[in-house]
């Protein structure tokens, strides 16, 4: 069994929560209700987002729809969007036994994200992950998981831990760990998103090396795999 003190954070879309289709029905309801508060086309209405998301672009606000409502001057929607399009959020193949078995086995598991904390919650709750020991926000540490100062931040919260696994399916993010602490084991997730179905597409050959826990960044091939090297190496905590 493995010991309390190792911590696992597991990123939630792309990882937990197939959340492509979901994403879709939330920016479909979001812009259309922008179109009829406006008074503007559905397409102008798609303009007027996207220009508001990529004036965010890699800061924590770009993943608070309702700060992009208010800004373009429409009421906050994000939250019945995310009720309305629940049925459309999934769980990842294999997450659940993930889910269960690091509980089970007693690591100290958490989850980090960059989306706003209510939303993070809202996920795990309609796909049943709870016991769960906190949700790390880059909404409340003033940055995104690609930017090592959100890392920084969070190896203060393990800063007794001698090795904390992060899960993440962006390279971006597990490098900004990675430089960040030497104690965090970057493990990549191969799987899509809403965020990287909009930007540059991954390959394993992006992940850096695939070779033994070491410290690099390790691809792994899906929820069985991933629950296999996390106990293996453990182990030697």
């Amino acid at each position: 069994m493995a010991k309390r003190s190792v911590p696992v954070l597991l990123d939630v879309d792309g990882v937990l929560a197939d959340n492509t289709s979901f994403e879709e029905k939330v920016t479909g309801y979001i812009v259309c209700e922008i179109a009829a508060q406006l008074g503007v086309s559905v397409e102008k209405a798609v303009t007027v987002w996207q220009c508001s998301l990529s004036a965010a672009r890699d800061t924590p606000l770009w993943f608070d729809y309702d700060y992009h409502c208010t800004s373009i001057g429409v009421r906050p929607l994000a939250r019945e969007a995310h009720r309305k399009a629940a049925p459309y959020l999934r769980r990842t193949r294999g997450a659940s036994a993930t889910w269960s078995c690091l509980l089970r086995t007693g690591f100290d598991l958490s989850v980090a994200s960059d989306a706003v904390p209510w939303v993070v919650e809202f996920k795990l709750a309609h796909l049943g992950f709870e016991g769960h020991k906190s949700v790390i926000s880059g909404f409340d540490l003033s940055a995104t998981k690609s930017n090592v100062s959100f890392w920084q931040h969070v190896a203060e919260m393990y800063e007794n831990a001698t090795k904390v696994y992060v899960v993440d399916n962006r390279v971006e993010n597990l490098v900004a760990a990675r430089r960040a602490c030497a104690r965090f084991h970057p493990l990549l997730f191969p799987n899509h998103e809403h965020v990287t179905l909009l930007g540059k597409e991954l390959s394993p050959t992006e992940s850096g090396c695939q070779g033994p826990l070491a410290g690099q960044i390790v691809w792994v091939d899906g929820h069985q795999d991933l629950i296999r090297l996390i106990r293996e190496d453990s182990q030697c905590v």
